[in-house]
């Protein structure tokens, strides 16, 4: 079996331009179809309303509380829903009578609800990106309907927007002039309260020197503190620096140690080191200004050592001195605790709380005051929390059904479909297509591509574009055959009705115009056709001449075509099956192969009967019909398989009855054809007038 080939787009292409009646038909059926159901549909109207939405401040600000501002997608999704509501649905539909209007019937609670969810599949309430902009828009069969609905949802929606924060207002108002009036009662509560300590306890002169022992002891605990954490400070610098050794304190950061006396001689230790060092390398250790620097060095040492030892003691001396100071005023504090006000706490300690408590109440009645003030204020000022930006109109135009796009998809279905359909017939389709697929399924070359609706040549003359096909099949089987003397030809076919005969009696025809001598042999001796297209009779053939020893002479006949003559069949008797595998017929084979250059055996469908296996077993070889787009691959590959089984040899196949318009992969031969069968120059040539028949031979009608 030959390799597979890719498939091509040309391959996808010829598919559609063979099966374009369906597909043409698929998409007209498809298209009317959409027409028809769109056509039909109820024109449907949309008019919109847009209107921008702001969200509200809180009901009662109290203590100057602030709503969140800005764009806030949540809330637009939640008016949205809000519009959708039964709340405001309901009120849409009592006051527009929808249900008298929409004629429904039933319950009163039950036609509420069902207009109500009319309106609701009819509303639509869109959010547009980016900005507080609602779209809002009605369906209806009816222009005017859509916008007058529309602008109701939006009035309705506003309507209640502005009816709501005015009534939580005045309500949260009253409940601020309940607690006002509250208020007021604890502050005179309060401010009594005070009178009677004030005048009870006498605490007048008290009072001064109270404050004043306060302000003293006030400054004293502050004073006390702020010792505190510089004994701690001091305590925590010393033990960090006592941790650390005289060695390691010289060589400690400037940050960690904080004297700028030992700071300044860690730097000139480290210059005297540093310049010791360069010295060395160049000065031997004798040198004296070697010795110099190291004595500068050393003395740099013993100075830092010294500075070292003097900052200990100083941080000593510094911590003593601060805990001094903490007993100090620790001391003093406890004093002024048991002077004072301290020694009468009965007196001061009550007064300050009464005061205290008066103060806040006060402050607090205050506060209700402003808010009350504010809200009543508040409440006079119109609010533009919606805002209907354009208003809506009735349509002029229907916005459903979309014509143009359910046409265009439909249009875009129906092709689809077809080519699918198309597609799915072609796979499908088994039958032989393509030369591609003779050379694919059965190894075998093409010989000739013959088109449809060819006609007899012996009527059309050999000026027919047709003739050139079989002129190319004969040459290809010259070509083919290899063995000069092979000159007998069986032409079998898979099936019935592939064109075997008719493509057998055309390539007679244009091998005696060639000047072959030809004999065509009707060797289909259950359904022979021959004699009709030859236009002769059937009564004797070759059954006479391998059962009644007839002449051959005798039952050969001529034709009106130069070269070319013809045996019939002749009548088969029943005893006569099997007549074709005897050796008298391979003795005839042998004999006309001597008399005639050309020999061609027609022959019954392969797969049916088995007189077309043992003609091609006997005959030098045989070709193979196949009707284009008929049978299943299989039947053709079976037909080879029988011929190879009895020892014939196939040389080739012609592809027969081909569709040249239907198939681009076939149209150029009909071109060809075409183009090489015509001339302006050629002149049609005067037939030979045919050889008057031996004695003996009965001349032929056609």
């Amino acid at each position: 079996m030959p390799e597979e080939t890719k498939i091509h787009f040309l391959d996808y292409w010829r598919v559609v331009k063979l099966r374009k009646a369906i597909i043409l038909s698929v998409f007209l059926l498809v298209l009317l179809t959409a027409a028809a159901v769109t056509f039909s549909l109820p024109r449907i109207f949309y008019a919109n309303v847009r209107m921008k939405v702001d969200r509200e401040k809180p009901t009662v600000e109290i203590f100057d509380a602030r709503g969140s501002g800005g764009f806030d997608p949540i809330f637009q999704m939640d008016q949205v829903e809000i519009m959708r509501s039964q709340k405001i649905g309901y009120r849409l539909v009592d006051k527009e009578d929808l249900i008298r209007k929409w004629q429904i019937s039933g319950a009163d609670a039950m036609a509420r609800e069902q207009a109500f969810q009319i309106l609701r599949s009819r509303l639509n309430v869109v959010p547009l990106r980016n900005c507080s902009l609602l779209e809002v828009g009605f369906y209806s069969t009816n222009p005017e309907e859509s916008a007058d609905l529309a602008n109701a949802i939006a009035t309705i929606y506003r309507d209640s927007r502005l009816e709501e924060p005015t009534l939580q207002i005045e309500m949260g108002l009253e409940k601020l002039r309940e607690e006002f009036t509250a208020q007021q009662k604890l502050v005179m509560e309060a401010q009594q309260k005070v009178n009677d300590l004030r005048k009870d306890l006498d605490l007048d002169i008290l009072s001064n020197r109270a404050r004043l022992n306060d302000e003293t002891i006030q400054r004293l605990h502050g004073d006390r503190s702020a010792a505190m954490i510089d004994l701690l400070v001091n305590k925590t610098r010393m033990d960090q620096i006592n941790k650390l050794t005289n060695v390691e304190m010289k060589h400690a950061s400037s940050s960690i140690i904080g004297d700028p006396t030992v700071g300044n001689l860690q730097g000139s230790l480290q210059a005297a080191d540093l310049q010791l060092v360069k010295l060395l390398q160049t000065y031997g250790p004798e040198h004296p200004t070697v010795k110099d620097a190291q004595a500068t060095s050393k003395k740099l040492d013993e100075q830092l050592e010294d500075a070292i030892n003097v900052m200990r003691k100083g941080l000593q001396i510094s911590f003593e001195v601060a805990r001094a100071k903490v007993d100090a005023l620790e001391k003093e504090l406890n004093t002024a605790r048991t002077t004072g006000a301290e020694k009468e706490p009965t007196k001061y300690i009550p007064y300050e709380n009464a005061v205290k408590e008066l103060e806040f109440q006060m402050s607090l009645r205050d506060t209700i005051k402003v808010r009350v003030s504010q809200e009543a204020i508040s409440i006079k000022i119109p609010r533009t929390a919606v805002e209907i930006v354009d208003q809506a109109r009735a349509p002029t135009a229907p916005v459903k059904p979309n014509i143009p796009l359910y046409l265009g998809l439909a249009a875009i279905a129906g092709l689809v479909m077809g080519i699918m359909l198309a597609f799915f017939i072609e796979y499908l389709d088994t039958s032989v297509k393509t030369i591609d697929d003779v050379e694919r399924y059965l190894g075998l070359p093409v010989l000739g591509v013959i088109p449809q609706n060819v006609e007899l040549l012996s009527t059309v003359g050999q000026d027919s574009p047709h003739a050139e096909a079989y002129r190319v099949l004969r040459a290809n089987i010259e070509f083919g055959k290899k063995d000069p003397q092979a000159n007998s030809i069986t032409v079998v076919s898979a099936g019935a009705g592939e064109g075997k005969s008719t493509t057998l009696f055309n390539l007679s025809v244009v091998c005696a115009q060639n000047g072959d001598k030809v004999l065509v042999v009707d060797s289909d001796m259950r359904r022979p056709t021959l004699h009709k297209r030859f236009g002769v009779s059937n009564e004797i053939g070759l059954t006479d001449v391998l059962m009644n020893d007839a002449k051959m002479e005798d039952v050969i006949q001529s034709t009106n075509v130069p070269n070319l003559y013809f045996l019939p069949s002749g009548k088969l008797p029943k005893i006569a099956i099997g007549i074709l595998k005897s050796q008298k017929m391979r003795d005839l084979i042998q004999d006309l192969k001597m008399r005639y250059d050309l020999v061609l055996f027609d022959s019954p469908p392969i797969m049916g009967v088995s007189d077309a296996s043992v003609l091609a077993s006997e005959v030098d070889f045989a070709i193979l019909v196949i009707q284009y787009r008929k049978y299943p691959r299989a039947m053709p590959a079976r037909a080879k398989q029988a011929v190879e089984n009895v020892g014939g040899r196939l040389i080739g196949v012609v592809l027969n009855s081909i569709v040249m318009s239907h198939d681009e992969s076939y149209y150029y031969y009909n071109a060809y054809y075409d183009h090489y069968s015509r001339s302006e120059e050629a002149q049609p040539e005067p037939a030979a007038a045919a050889p008057a028949p031996a004695e003996g031979e009965s001349k032929g009608t056609y």
